[in-house]
Order: structure tokens, then C-alpha cells, then sequence
């Protein structure tokens, strides 16, 4: 205390030479004075007095102005009386720590102390101060023009580094005027009601450990409650847990609720009113209720958006919003209605915007009820991977809303990949679908009411009744959603797709099964509360896959040659290429890849792709019987496959290997799109004891000569209705090989010979205990001849009983005489071997 006096006097001698000695007195009053450890400070602007010590309710401060002239630290509460009215803005300084947080509340009886800012910055305002809480006030901020940034409360980090423990609840803000002009870097969503932003451009800038909860926000510009973060990308640069919940947001001038630049931010149950209700002319005037921008893994759970504006200019008004650089963002259990823009906007914008775009985002288990404009709107292309299930949407008759729009097409890719499955539309108004692209995806959904023309034709579609209880009777509230539920016998039970990791849970915490048929919409009246088992590995980069082989690199080019999938691994070199996997007893796994089928057969066929299974990581590997079944339909000579186990897996297995084997000079014809590994025993299904070949695909054929190839041209007619056939690119010598599980015991193929082809044997049939055709054994056979005209058919079958052992199994069709170019003069049409 002498020091601090002896400092003072000091201050005091200087100021008498540099300044007339009437300001000293005044630059005395305002030098920030240290508080007391773990004091609190009392303030009452009716009986206080900024003389008294400010320590007691008997003896309280005044004004914010002695509140801003000290340095708080750790453990200080500062206390405004209940009922007391303020001006101006709280500005102070110091920070608490995480155990002992610095409090600003209230003390008494009766109403929450007001603060009328009247055009300050805020009516709290922290910068660059950690561990705080604001608690239990009331403020204002109204000013003559609406020309500059203002808030309620504003917490600053301006070249800070980590600003953390935050915590802001239970205050009322209303009546602050914003602006929606821009100055310099700064943007004015990042003001507003409640505001949470760094002031810089530094990476190192952050927060760390915000709540926001239990808040009443109304009438407030630009943004209701906001937490930003100008840099963002890793959890060194973007802010990280944050959690905003349990407000109450109305009317504010534009988006309600927002986090932008925050890793895995959490906003659940708050209720969002009437955002976007004003606007300025020549200024950005979009707005949503409640979203997330430029993060990854943040989740808007349990909220309730409606009344949502689309004031002129404003393209927006949905309820809610996963915005342009967004991954791994969920959008779950909230209830959306009446909002002018509809549900739910999703916006990548990469190409015009730059960075990376938005990707890996779920829309799940939400009611949509009486939204207008359209229910899903794409903005910027579609982001990637998008998934948009078990959602239930309900529009009343009189509305044209559309299920579908989009906008801003050049911004992204439209084509990208993206899934509307096991989702409830009750559409009793007008709209229609204006989908967004190629790479949507649709199946298991329920289209009922209307069915305008531009209704997806998805397989196996379903347009009956779901039977809810009582639908359209939603009011406020998620409480008043009771009448979304199924009755007992909906025809919608268990009649959806499968979905795995689905979330576990629908719209009213029911479980919902990881695996089997769920049912369709919101409500899952019949699922089980079992333990997801899988290891899904769609891909996208490394970090789940245990080492793979440095010549596999990414793909991600044409991926509506590939179902949408935008990311896929292929080799760099012309070498075999291998994925491991650990997953410790695991009994069946679903590699999904795709094959390029303009490729000669001698390059890429189904069996390229094998799998093995292994105790340890560096061996000994043992192969594991695998089935392999098409995916869909062949897209621009691309089909994609499932390899999937077919046996049982060894007790003590614990690692899974993906190999693809070499072929030629070909390291782009065979694709890996995703995999999936499981703890429950595969269903195996039964081999037949024949093998049947019709050319339709390479699927079936263990190898080729690399000028082997299938031929879809000219008319099936020429060719006993054989629609489909393998030949050569030239006339040199050629090869099929099939690999058969037991002992070949008979066989029957069919060729056909061009009526311009000389007359000769073109046909061997070989057999051996290897598949190099030159080690193999040649067949006596018998030809049988099956007519034709142009093309003259035969089916070779065998003239003896084969020996025993023969596992390999060959057709070579010999060089033709003729000029080069004519490779095709010989075809083969369909092979069947029989085995034991």
C-alpha cells in the first residue's frame, strides 16, 4: 500500500510539469486501481457513491465509470444492485483464472440491473480477458443512426492468442442498433446482441472454452448471438469448445444464432424467432436462423427455428444453415417452421470463393413444417458428400413450396455427390423438385400428397400414407410435435434403407438400429439400442487405414462416373498396392471399387481385387474367399462393384488387407472407393458347381492378354441374341482365364466366326494347375455347329472326361490370317465350366 501510495505521489509531481496541476486530480481518478483478491464489489446507482470502498452493500460504488477504473483480478465479483439503472458501457480490466473466474452479476431483490449504452461500443466489453462471467443483466444499446458496429455485450480478442473461459448467461439484451455496412477487415455479423469475435487477422488468435446459455435476445443488429473467428482451419487457428444453448433469440436484424470459424461448436435448444427483420439498401442482407460457417464438426441439435424473414435482398430466410467451408457438421433434432426461406441451406462456393468448399455434412431427424420458398436450398453447387435422412417434412395445401432449389451453380460443383434417403414428404401444396445436379442419391423415402412431375423417381418408391398421429398441428414448441409420431401399424416401420452410423438416436432420443431396415422419417418406434460395430473408411484421406502402399494416391476427378463419389484411391505405378486395416475380430468387411471397362480385359477385371486376412501386421497373410456383385448401373463405361467376405474368418485374425493386383501398364482401371469392416459374421452365400461367363462384364475372369477386350456393338440378331462378347483389338494371339474353386469336370463355350474370316480352327481350349496358358494343357474338344448366316456359330464341348486336378481353365483364340485391324472376325459369346 506505501508503495502504491509512493507510486501515486510520483505520478502525481510529474503531471504538475507536464500539465496545469487542476488535471492532476482528474488523471488520478481515472488510473486504473488493482482490486482485492476474491473481493466483491458492490455498485447501486441510486444510494452508491464512488468514494466509498465499494466491498459491502452498505457502502457501494456508484457508476460503470469506478468499475472501469480497476484491474480485476482472480476471484473478484463485481455486483450491480437489482433494480438499478446505468449508462454507458463496463469496460474493465483484468483477468480471473479457470478455477477463480472473475463475475460480473447481481445482487438483491427485484429486476435485472439495466445498462443503457447509448451508442458505446457495448454495454459490457472485455478485450483480451479470459475467464470471465457475465451473469444477470440487462442491456441496451440504442443510438441515433444506425452507421456503426454496437452490442450487448462484446468480448474482444484483438492480437491476443487464446482468450478462454467465457461464460455469458442468464442476461436480457434487446433495442441494440447495428450496422450492415462493412469497415475494412471487420464484418458487421460479427457484432450484435451477444458477440464473441476476434478482432484480428492473426492465426494465433482464438478462443477457447465459450458458454452462452440461458440468454433473452431481442430486437438486437447485426446478429443475434455470434462467436467469430476471422482465421480458422486447425484447432490452433479456429475456436474451439463452444457452446451456445438454452436462448432465446427474437428479431433480430439479421441471422440469429451463428458461429463462424469454430471447431466442434455446439448450439442446442435454443428457440430462434422471426431473424432477418431488417434490412438496408445497397448492403448484404442475407441472413438464416441458426448456423455454422467455415468449421468442422459443429452440431445444431434441439432447436427451434421459425419466422424466419426473406426481407428484399434477402435470398436466404431459411431456419437453418451449414454455410460455405463447413465439414463433418451435423444438423439434428431441431424443429423448423413457417420460415420465409424454408428449412435448410447448405452453401460450398468453393470456386468462386476459394478454399476447400464444404463437405462430409448430415441433415438428420428434423421436422420441417409449413416452410416456405423450398425446403432444401443448395447455394454454390452441392457440397460433398452431403447426407440428408430421417427427416419429416410437412406442407399444408395453399403453399408452393419447393422440396428442392438451388442457386449460384458456377460456385461449386453441382455434380458432387450427395444422398436424400429414409426421409417423410407430405407435400399438400404446389412445388415441386428443382434438384440440384447428377450425384443425388435417393432411396427409401415416402412421397405422399401431391406428386408433381418433377418428383424424384427413385427404385421401389413409396407414395403411401405414413399414418402420423396428427400432423400439421404443430405449435410453438418441439412439445407440440407429438402428432409427428407413427402410429403402430405405419407402413413406414422398417421399411427404409439401412443407414450405418446414423446417430443412434431419432427426434425423440429413441434408439435407432445401426444395422437392418430403419424406419422411415423422425420417429423410430422400433429400433434397438445396439453398439455400432463398423469401421467405416470412406476414403478421404488416411488416418483410418492402419499403412497402405506409397504408390496408392487419391482420385478425385469425374465423380459422376463413380456414383458421386469424389474420392477414391488408385495406384501412381504399375505395381500390386495394398490397404491394411486393424480391427481386432472382425468377421466381414465390403470394399466398394470400380472398374473402367473401355480397358482391355487384360488389364482390369474383378479379381484384381483380393483381400487376406492376418494375427499380425507384417504376416503371414492368408486369402479369404470374396463375392463380388455389381452396384447400379454402368455409368459412361464405369461400373462399380462390392467385394464382399465370403467365408469364415480365422479366430485370431486381426488385420484385413485390400490388394490390387498388376496389370500391364493400367494403374487407373481398377478404383477403391470405400470400405467397411464388421465384428458380425458375414452371410455366406453358397458357390454353385458352375461357373457361367456371358461377357456382360470382366467380373468373372481371373485374367486376360491385354488385347482382350468386350464388344457391346452391332445387333444381338447376328449373333443368336447375344448381346454382349469378348474379342481382340488385333489379330494377334488372345486369352481368357478362369480360376474354378474345385476340379474342372466339363465345360460348353460358344464363338462366332465372320462369314470374311478364312476357314480355320480359330478356337483352344486349355486346362492346368496354373493360370499361365503356356503351362496349361490343350483340350480335345467337339464343335458343334449352331448356324448362322453372316456369323456362323459353335459350342465346343469336351470329347473325353477331364483328368482330375485341372483348377485353371483357358480359352485362346489363335493370330488370324488377315490385315491388321480385324481382330474382332472372331467372338466369343458365353463359357460354362462346371466343376465339382
Amino acid at each position: 500500500m506505501i508503495k502504491n501510495i509512493l507510486h501515486l505521489a510520483t505520478i502525481a509531481s510529474i503531471c504538475c510539469i507536464i500539465f496545469s496541476c487542476s488535471n492532476v486530480e482528474d488523471l488520478l481518478r481515472n488510473y486504473p486501481t488493482l482490486a482485492e483478491s476474491g473481493a466483491t464489489y458492490y455498485i447501486d446507482s441510486e444510494s452508491g457513491d464512488d468514494t466509498n470502498k465499494g466491498t459491502s452493500p452498505e457502502a457501494p460504488w456508484k457508476t460503470l465509470e469506478k468499475i472501469n477504473q480497476q484491474t480485476f483480478v482472480e476471484g473478484n465479483t463485481i455486483a450491480l444492485k437489482a433494480g438499478s439503472s446505468f449508462e454507458g458501457m463496463i469496460a474493465p480490466g483484468g483477468s480471473g483464472t479457470a478455477s477463480k473466474p472473475i463475475i460480473i452479476t447481481s445482487y438483491g431483490e427485484g429486476a435485472k440491473p439495466i445498462i443503457n449504452a447509448n451508442g458505446a461500443d457495448a454495454g459490457v466489453k472485455l478485450v483480451n480477458q479470459s475467464n470471465w462471467v457475465i451473469d444477470g443483466l440487462e442491456i441496451t444499446n440504442t443510438a441515433a443512426q444506425r452507421d456503426a458496429y454496437h452490442s450487448g455485450i462484446l468480448v474482444l480478442n484483438e492480437n491476443g492468442g487464446v482468450v478462454s473461459n467465457i461464460t455469458i448467461k442468464n442476461n436480457k439484451i434487446h433495442d441494440v442498433f447495428g450496422s450492415f455496412g462493412y469497415a475494412g477487415i471487420y464484418h458487421p455479423h460479427s457484432f450484435g446482441g451477444i458477440a464473441v469475435s476476434t478482432y484480428s487477422v492473426a492465426a494465433t488468435d482464438k478462443f477457447d472454452k465459450v458458454l452462452i446459455e440461458n440468454n433473452e435476445v431481442e430486437k438486437v443488429g447485426r446478429s443475434g448471438i455470434v462467436v467469430w473467428d476471422y482465421i480458422w482451419g486447425s484447432n490452433a487457428e479456429s475456436s474451439t469448445n463452444v457452446v451456445i444453448r438454452h436462448n432465446s433469440v427474437k428479431q433480430s436484424d439479421s441471422d440469429g444464432i451463428l458461429t463462424y470459424g469454430c471447431n466442434g461448436a455446439l448450439i442446442e435448444y435454443n428457440v430462434c424467432e422471426a431473424a432477418g427483420s431488417y434490412r438496408e439498401d445497397n448492403q448484404f442482407n442475407g441472413s438464416a436462423g441458426i448456423w455454422c460457417t467455415r468449421g468442422r464438426g459443429c452440431i445444431i441439435q434441439h432447436n427451434e427455428a421459425f419466422n424466419t424473414r426473406a426481407l428484399e435482398g434477402n435470398t436466404d430466410g431459411t431456419g437453418f444453415d451449414i454455410d460455405m467451408e463447413s465439414y463433418d457438421c451435423i444438423v439434428q433434432y431441431n424443429y423448423s417452421h413457417d420460415n420465409d426461406g424454408g428449412f435448410m441451406l447448405f452453401v460450398d462456393g468453393h470456386k468462386e470463393a476459394g478454399g476447400e468448399g464444404s463437405k462430409n455434412n448430415i441433415v438428420r431427424y428434423n421436422i420441417s413444417q409449413n416452410d416456405k420458398e423450398r425446403i432444401f436450398l443448395f447455394g454454390g453447387g452441392v457440397p460433398a458428400s452431403t447426407q440428408i435422412y430421417g427427416n419429416t417434412i410437412y406442407i399444408k395445401e395453399g403453399l408452393d413450396t419447393k422440396i428442392f432449389d438451388h442457386s449460384w451453380e458456377t460456385g461449386g460443383n453441382i455434380n458432387a455427390r450427395w444422398s436424400f434417403q429414409n426421409n417423410i414428404i407430405v407435400n399438400y401444396g404446389s412445388g415441386g423438385y428443382n434438384i440440384p445436379g447428377t450425384g443425388g442419391g435417393f432411396a427409401g423415402n415416402i412421397y405422399y400428397g401431391n406428386h408433381p412431375a418433377s418428383e424424384p423417381g427413385e427404385e421401389n418408391k413409396r407414395t403411401y400414407d405414413p399414418m402420423f398421429v396428427s400432423p400439421g398441428n404443430g405449435t410453438l414448441g418441439i412439445a407440440s410435435l407429438e402428432g409427428y409420431k407413427l402410429q403402430e401399424d405405419s407402413p413406414a416401420i422398417n421399411d427404409g434403407v439401412e443407414i450405418r452410423k446414423n446417430g443412434g438416436k431419432d427426434f425423440w432420443g429413441n434408439p435407432v438400429s445401426s444395422k437392418g431396415a430403419l424406419t422411415i422419417g423422425a420417429h423410430e418406434p422400433n429400433g434397438n439400442d445396439d453398439p455400432d460395430t463398423v469401421l467405416f473408411d470412406p476414403l478421404e484421406d488416411w488416418s483410418v487405414a492402419d499403412s497402405h502402399s506409397s504408390h496408392f494416391a487419391f482420385d478425385s476427378s469425374n465423380p459422376q462416373y463413380f456414383n458421386g463419389d469424389d474420392s477414391r484411391i488408385v495406384r501412381s505405378a504399375n505395381h500390386d498396392a495394398n490397404i491394411v486395416y486393424k480391427y481386432e475380430g472382425f468377421k466381414s468387411a465390403t470394399v466398394t471399387f470400380s472398374i473402367g471397362k473401355y480397358t482391355s480385359l487384360g488389364i482390369t477385371d474383378v479379381s484384381d481385387l483380393q483381400l487376406f486376412e492376418a494375427e499380425w501386421a507384417e504376416g503371414p497373410w492368408s486369402p479369404l474367399s470374396v463375392q463380388y456383385s455389381k452396384v447400379g448401373k454402368e455409368i459412361d463405361g464405369w461400373q462399380t462393384y462390392e467385394a464382399k467376405i465370403n467365408s469364415v474368418v480365422s479366430a485370431g485374425a486381426r488385420y484385413l488387407k485390400i490388394e490390387v493386383k498388376e496389370k500391364g501398364d493400367d494403374v487407373w482401371g481398377l478404383q477403391v472407393g470405400s470400405v467397411e469392416i464388421d465384428s458380425e459374421e458375414p452371410i455366406i452365400i453358397p458357390v454353385e458347381n458352375f461357373l457361367f461367363d456371358d461377357f456382360e462384364d470382366a467380373s468373372k475372369i481371373a485374367g486376360a492378354s491385354a488385347n482382350m477386350t468386350i464388344i457391346y456393338e452391332s445387333p444381338a440378331e447376328a449373333f443368336n441374341g447375344d448381346a454382349t462378347r469378348a474379342t481382340r483389338t488385333n489379330i494377334a494371339e488372345g486369352y481368357v482365364v478362369y480360376n474354378l474353386p474345385e476340379d474342372i469336370t466339363g465345360f460348353a463355350v460358344t464363338s462366332f466366326v465372320s462369314m470374311w474370316a478364312p476357314v480355320d480352327e480359330y478356337v483352344e481350349i486349355l486346362c492346368g494347375t496354373t493360370s499361365d496358358p503356356a503351362q496349361m494343357t490343350s483340350i480335345p474338344f467337339t464343335r458343334q455347329d449352331m448356324g448362322g448366316t453372316e456369323w456362323l456359330g459353335y459350342r465346343y464341348i469336351p470329347a473325353n472326361p477331364l483328368a482330375p486336378g485341372y483348377r485353371y481353365f483357358a480359352i485362346r483364340l489363335k493370330k488370324l490370317e488377315v490385315p491388321e485391324g480385324n481382330g474382332w472376325l472372331v467372338q466369343l459369346g458365353s463359357v460354362k465350366i462346371e466343376f465339382e
